[in-house]
């Protein structure tokens, strides 16, 4: 058997390396049963899938790291919003009281993505899992927005500007 028809275990369950799509699912579904998206509504769970699907899977396994704490309110300030470093001193920190191991704590607002456009909730999304990542991977780096954009397009499976099914997406503006 040659190593392109290799099946390796992804979390557990054994996927064929000649599918690429659905070793990603298989990381994409993880992380949102980690996050337990099943219980929000289908447009949360259309849009974050959709942000997901566009990531490597270093990326995806990257965002199972400890350090990460996804929360979802039901009313928050912004619809998406990376926090870090978490520590019990920061004042969000008292607020919302992330797990102790929290370093990074991603706050989605349930009630934003019942109201905003699909297509701001997905810039958000890749804007913040672009800072999120950046620090996990190196949290001592520079984190400006600039940053987190190229992190952000260092991480996705197919080139900037496609999306998946190779149809053109906007450029998130810099």
């Amino acid at each position: 058997m040659t190593s392109a028809r290799l099946a390796h275990k992804v979390e557990g369950t054994f996927i064929d390396r000649m599918t690429p799509g659905a070793r990603l699912s298989g990381y994409v579904h993880s992380r949102m049963n980690e996050w337990r998206m099943g219980e929000q509504s289908r447009r949360m769970q259309t849009c974050l899938r959709r942000v997901l699907n566009e990531l490597v899977d270093e990326a995806l396994l990257t965002l199972k790291d400890p350090k990460l704490e996804v929360m979802l309110l039901p009313e928050a300030d912004f619809s998406v919003w990376a926090y870090f470093p978490i520590h019990g001193n920061r004042l969000i920190a008292r607020r919302l009281r992330p797990k102790p191991q929290t370093r990074v704590l991603l706050v989605l607002s349930t009630a934003a993505f019942g109201k905003e456009p699909v297509e701001m909730l997905e810039d958000g999304l890749r804007d913040h899992f672009g800072h999120v990542l950046l620090y996990l991977r190196s949290p001592k780096a520079r984190n400006e927005c600039a940053d987190a954009q190229r992190e952000w397009r260092s991480s996705r499976s197919f080139p900037f500007g496609k999306n998946r099914a190779g149809r053109q997406r906007r450029e998130l503006s810099e």
